[in-house]
C-alpha cells in the first residue's frame, strides 16, 4: 500500500534478540520504516537501519520508566541516524514534547559525561546541543513521518503549523538563549497560541471550539471503565488512585 511503517525494537532484554538482523534477513528493512526505542539494539543493527535509509524515534521518558534501557540518542547519531521523538505511553508519562526534549538531552549528557566521572578527564566538548534537540522534535520528526515537505519548519510553501509561547513568562526570563529556553524551561502551560495549517486552534491559552468539561468527563469515564476491570484498585468500591497508578 506504499504506507509508512512504525515498529518497536530494542526495548529491554527482549530487544537484544536481533530484530533488525531478522528483518534484514527477510528483506524487510526500508526507508519508509521508523524504528522506535532502539535502546538495546547492537551497533551493527543501527548501521543496518542507517544503510537502509530508515529513521528512528526515541521515547526517553517511557524508556527509563519501563526499563527499556538507556535512550539511544547518542548511539543513533554516531550511526548516522537523526533521532526523532515520541511519547509512546501517555498514561505513563506526560504527553508533551517539552518534557521529552528535556529528558533526552539530560540523559544523553549524563551518558556523555559518564566516562569523565570515572576517570576525572574533562569532557572538552558536549556532543548534543539544544539546537539538535529542537530539530529532533520538529523537522526531523516531520521527515520520519514523510511530511518534511509540508511541515516541521517555517518556510514559504509549507503549512502554517505554528506554536506560540508566552515569552513574557518568568519561566523564560531572562531570555538569553531562545532555543535553550524552549528546550530546558518551556512547558505546555506556556503555549499561548497554536495554528494548524493556518487555522487557530488555541487562542490566548484556551483551545478553540473544544468543550473542556465534556472532554474531561470522557477521560474520567474511560478511566473508571478501565479501573473497573482491576479489582485491586477498587477494594471497597471507591476510587484508589495510588493503586490504579501502580496497576
Amino acid at each position: 500500500l506504499d504506507l509508512r511503517v512504525t515498529v518497536h525494537v530494542g526495548d529491554g532484554y527482549w530487544g537484544k534478540s536481533g530484530p533488525i538482523r531478522q528483518l534484514k534477513a527477510d528483506g524487510l528493512l526500508s526507508d519508509r520504516t521508523t524504528y522506535v526505542h532502539c535502546c538495546t539494539l547492537g551497533d551493527d543493527e543501527l548501521k543496518m537501519i542507517a544503510d537502509s535509509g530508515g529513521t528512528a524515534s526515541v521515547s526517553p521518558d517511557v524508556e527509563m520508566q519501563m526499563g527499556d534501557g538507556f535512550p539511544a540518542t547518542g548511539r543513533l547519531l554516531k550511526a548516522g541516524i537523526r533521532p526523532t521523538f515520541s511519547i509512546d505511553v501517555c498514561s505513563s508519562n506526560g504527553g508533551d514534547m517539552y518534557g521529552t526534549m528535556r529528558t533526552a538531552i539530560g540523559m544523553q549528557r549524563a551518558l556523555d559525561n559518564a566516562p569523565s566521572v570515572e576517570t576525572g578527564d574533562v569532557l572538552e566538548r558536549i556532543g548534543l546541543s539544544v539546537t539538535d534537540v529542537l530539530r529532533f522534535a520538529t523537522i526531523d520528526g516531520a521527515h520520519a513521518a514523510g511530511l518534511a515537505d509540508r511541515t516541521g519548519s517555517l518556510e514559504v510553501g509549507k503549512a502554517a503549523d505554528i506554536v506560540v509561547l508566552d515569552g513574557q513568562s518568568l519561566a523564560l526570563t531572562p531570555l538569553n538563549n531562545p532555543i535553550g529556553a524552549v528546550v530546558y524551561s518551556a512547558h505546555p502551560g506556556l503555549v499561548r497560541d497554536v495554528f494548524v495549517q493556518g487555522q487557530q486552534v488555541k487562542k490566548d491559552g484556551a483551545l478553540v471550539g473544544v468543550d473542556i468539561s465534556a472532554l474531561r468527563a470522557r477521560a474520567e469515564a474511560s478511566r473508571d471503565y478501565i479501573v473497573g476491570e482491576m479489582p485491586e484498585a477498587k477494594l471497597d468500591g471507591t476510587w484508589h488512585p495510588d493503586l490504579a497508578t501502580q496497576g
